[in-house]
């Protein structure tokens, strides 16, 4: 067993598949990559361009004079500034004494891990959603219950009517929305028949999505933060709102001098921005009886 039975830029490719198929927060339904340029080194920025909107004025025939206006550059930037990595090495004697793959599991166990530390990363970007009205806060969160609403309890199909509302009132689309939630609120969903359930488990396996209801791709997630461990910050909104950008920069294979042993180091950069706030809303959600 030797260095070359693991080309780095295989296990470049093999990691890559692991991490983002066992990834729900960097799936397509959730961010976009529209501005993922080349990415170096940790520090470095992928611009948006984007432009200010031009005012819209009344005009009649033969007597209104046009004002040219000058729009304004409204660029912001997509700072790469999350560097992690990971290194292992594994003996001689442990490889060849495996009965299974051990460096291909060691590898998918690194892009799981490293797959939860940019989960966690992407989940934190709540703190930039646009839309928060009428949806909790720490100090009050919304109490959750499968049955209907009642006291100081909310419906969980009230809530999702909440949310809806409150994503119409900014004219976030309606197409492609998601709604990313623990698996103490997919119960009340479950509870309250309201759900449609994937038939296949692929979906679940590979990305968290269990089902979709009154409008939303449902995506369960552990990664949301939760405050005083019962104030669930759920994300819902759709893919335009995040853009995300990522690199496995470094890939490398070696043997360690005085060791017998393969080893495998690696470096990966990414960053994402809310570049859409309107198009992403939070809530703060604890859970209730019922």
């Amino acid at each position: 067993m030797s260095i070359d039975n693991f080309i780095p830029t295989i296990w470049s490719a093999n990691f890559l598949t692991s991490f983002q198929k066992a990834s729900v927060f960097t799936g397509p339904a959730i961010i976009n990559r529209n501005y993922e340029g080349e990415i170096a080194q940790k520090g470095d920025r992928v611009k948006i361009n984007q432009i200010a909107d031009p005012t819209i004025s009344d005009y009649t025939k033969n007597s209104s004079t046009l004002t040219f206006e000058t729009l304004e550059d409204a660029a912001m930037f997509l700072e790469i500034n999350q560097a992690k990595a990971f290194a292992f090495e594994i003996d001689d004697v442990d490889m060849a004494q495996g009965s299974v793959g051990v460096m291909q599991l060691a590898m998918n166990r690194a892009a799981y891990k490293m797959k939860d530390t940019v989960d966690a990363y992407l989940a934190g970007l709540y703190t930039q959603a646009g839309v928060t009205a009428n949806l909790g806060t720490t100090a009050v969160p919304l109490s959750i219950t499968a049955a209907a609403t009642t006291g100081g309890n909310v419906g969980v199909i009230d809530f999702f009517s909440k949310v809806t509302e409150e994503l119409d009132k900014v004219n976030c689309p309606t197409d492609g929305r998601f709604a990313i939630i623990p698996p103490a609120i997919h119960s009340k969903l479950i509870l309250a028949s309201v759900i449609q359930l994937y038939t296949t488990q692929q979906d679940v396996l590979t990305n968290g999505r269990v089902g979709r209801t009154l409008g939303f791709d449902i995506f369960v997630s552990n990664n949301l933060t939760n405050t005083a461990g019962a104030k669930y910050k759920c994300m819902f909104g759709t893919n335009s709102a995040i853009t995300y950008a990522e690199q496995i920069n470094k890939i490398e294979a070696l043997r360690p001098q005085a060791k017998f042993s393969d080893a495998v180091k690696a470096l990966m950069l990414y960053g994402a921005k809310v570049v859409q706030a309107d198009a992403l809303a939070c809530a703060t959600l604890s859970t209730a009886a019922g």
